[in-house]
C-alpha cells in the first residue's frame, strides 16, 4: 500500500485531554504537526509531542527517519476556548485531505462547526435502534 498512498492524515491526543493533526506525506518523509493551542516552545513540550508520535512509527518504522515539524500559529488557527482542540483538529484533517485552507475554523464558528459534525455524523449513521448496552 505504501507505493499506493502518498498521505497520511490523521489527529492524536499529546496528553491528557489535547489533540492535534498530523499529515503524513511519505514521498518527502516529513510529518506536519498542527497544533490549535500552539502555546510556548521549549524543548519539554517539543518532546512531549514528539513522544506522542511514536505508535506511528510502530506502525509504519520508517517515518521513524522523516523530518518533523510543528506548524506555528501563522499556519494554524489557535483555539483559545477550553475544550474545542478537538473539533479543531478534525476540521485541520478534513480541510488537509481536501486541499483546502483553514479558512472559516476560529473560536466564533466552532461551535457551530461542531453541531454540524454531529448531525453529519447521525445522518451517515441511518435510523438505527441503539441497544440500551450501548448507552451504559
Amino acid at each position: 500500500w505504501y507505493d499506493d498512498v502518498d498521505h497520511l492524515y490523521g489527529y492524536l491526543q499529546t496528553g491528557r485531554n489535547h489533540w492535534v493533526t498530523y499529515h503524513v506525506d511519505l514521498k518527502k518523509e516529513k510529518i506536519d504537526c498542527y497544533d490549535p493551542i500552539f502555546g510556548e516552545v521549549t524543548p519539554e513540550i517539543q518532546q512531549r509531542i514528539l513522544n506522542s508520535f511514536k505508535p506511528l512509527t510502530h506502525m509504519i518504522p520508517a517515518m521513524k527517519k522523516f523530518s518533523f515539524r510543528r506548524r506555528s500559529k501563522k499556519y494554524t488557527p489557535q483555539n483559545t476556548q477550553i475544550g474545542d482542540c478537538g473539533v479543531y483538529s478534525l476540521k485541520f484533517v478534513e480541510c488537509l485531505a481536501l486541499g483546502v485552507t483553514f479558512d472559516g475554523i476560529n473560536d466564533q464558528n466552532i461551535q457551530g462547526l461542531r453541531m454540524k459534525m454531529a448531525a453529519d455524523i447521525l445522518a451517515e449513521g441511518g435510523n438505527i435502534q441503539m441497544s440500551s448496552a450501548w448507552c451504559t
